[in-house]
């Protein structure tokens, strides 16, 4: 019989690049083309080429000398291509629009939140205002409707009103305007430093960072004003708090996450669950360790939406639940359009009952993956339990628009990383910490 181990190689051979250099040159150019160089000169554009270049310069010497100084090094090069290419496009379509007052050059949930903000600080209530006046000039179409029906309804939670009426205080003061992308900007760069606190391997940092920052989906979707950061900056710092073994912190996270936006709703049976599941407890133990664990973040989702609730309870429900499920015009890539295109939906402001549509769904789907979690109760299965039922939900909703999408593949790379970072032996890490001092 032949020996097979005389037909292996003695000595396995290293590529001359990293992953990350590879995921980053790729992307970085992709959105390159795609993205900036509309609003960029062709100087602009050659620095980030040099950069990039540059980076790769410095990836392939840090494969043949691994320490410290190659991936600081790294490091910093990788986030002056994030300055240049995220940060400095932002700051100048803000510059633009603060300049000559276009509507064009940001969406129209970012309006209505820089409106709803501003009307806050006056004791007025975002859900019993209309946004007419503040839309007058965004142009919208969608098949033959060319009223924004979004005028009458605010379809965002509290939080993320307080959140931006608090920098519209702080911004106008300072810089003598506001945009809603300064906040925006601001949960973009808390939520890359979480992923490199996150990660404990220092390869993988890169990578991370560089799937959630280039992102072509979510991206785009960034830079126009579309608010889904919010949701990733706190999924990431609840998941952050869940491993430090936090849990009152992480669910007071959730929480504000939760007063933020709907996308974060479906993570709560996934959440309380692995919480109550941690380790063997009879179930009257298991209902005081989540009502101990959950009260302060109870009371601060009481503080920031009973409020708005109690002052107009009519018109809050229908914003934030009948009308982005029942009434809203419908457009996107669910199931709606089949059903629109199929004559069931006779137009796209008709009425359908999505929202019991989704109701019926989500609980059966809700207990097949909690089963599921009840074999593999760790937090990689919390998040893919998550992004399975939030894809559901969003998929037979009246809308699946490409944000949902960028959020929905920005959650799946969180879920990758946090699931792999739970099977990292110890003695790896050490071992790369060794060689790198």
């Amino acid at each position: 019989m032949p020996d097979l181990k005389k037909n292996l190689p003695k000595k396995t051979v290293e590529s001359v690049l990293s992953l990350d250099a590879i995921l980053f040159t790729i992307l970085a150019f992709q959105y390159l083309i795609t993205s900036t160089a509309k609003v960029t000169s062709y100087i602009f554009i050659s620095t980030i080429i040099a950069c990039i270049i540059f980076y790769l310069l410095i990836d392939h010497y840090s494969k043949i000398k691994l320490t410290r100084f190659a991936f600081k090094l790294k490091n910093i090069t990788f986030f002056l291509i994030v300055l240049l290419l995220i940060y400095i496009p932002a700051i100048k379509l803000i510059s633009i629009r603060m300049d000559n007052t276009s509507p064009i050059l940001i969406v129209d949930g970012a309006i209505m939140v820089e409106e709803a903000s501003k009307k806050l600080l006056e004791f007025k209530n975002p859900y019993s205002i209309s946004y007419q006046d503040a839309l007058a000039n965004w142009p919208y179409k969608v098949g033959d409707i060319k009223r924004n029906p979004t005028v009458d309804h605010f379809p965002y939670l509290p939080a993320i009103v307080i959140i931006n009426s608090a920098g519209y205080l702080i911004f106008q003061n300072i810089l003598g305007f506001f945009d809603t992308r300064i906040i925006s900007l601001i949960f973009l760069t808390c939520s890359l430093y979480l992923i490199f606190r996150f990660t404990k391997l220092p390869q993988k940092k890169i990578v991370f960072a560089t799937l959630v920052a280039f992102n072509p989906l979510f991206i785009s979707s960034f830079l126009w004003g579309l608010n889904d950061i919010y949701i990733v900056f706190f999924i990431l710092a609840t998941t952050y708090a869940l491993k430090a073994k936090k849990y009152q912190l992480a669910i007071a996270l959730f929480a504000i996450a939760s007063a933020i936006k709907q996308l974060a709703w479906p993570l709560a049976p996934f959440l309380f669950f692995y919480l109550a599941n941690l380790d063997k407890k009879a179930p009257v133990d298991k209902i005081k360790f989540l009502l101990q664990s959950s009260k302060y973040a109870g009371v601060l989702f009481a503080v920031v939406v009973l409020p708005f609730v109690i002052q107009n309870p009519k018109n809050f429900w229908d914003d934030i639940w009948i009308f982005s499920s029942d009434t809203t015009v419908l457009s996107g890539y669910g199931f709606s359009e089949i059903l629109y295109n199929m004559g069931i939906i006779q137009s796209r402001s008709a009425y359908f009952p999505f929202g019991l549509l989704q109701i019926l769904i989500a609980v059966p789907a809700t207990l097949i993956l909690l089963w599921r979690q009840k074999k593999n109760n760790k937090i990689g299965q919390v998040l893919l339990n998550y992004s399975l039922l939030l894809f559901l939900l969003l998929y037979f909703a009246r809308n699946l628009n490409h944000n949902y999408i960028a959020y929905l593949s920005t959650l799946v790379t969180i879920t990758f990383f946090v699931s792999s970072e739970e099977f990292i032996p110890r003695n790896k890490v050490r071992n790369q910490r060794t060689l790198l001092r």
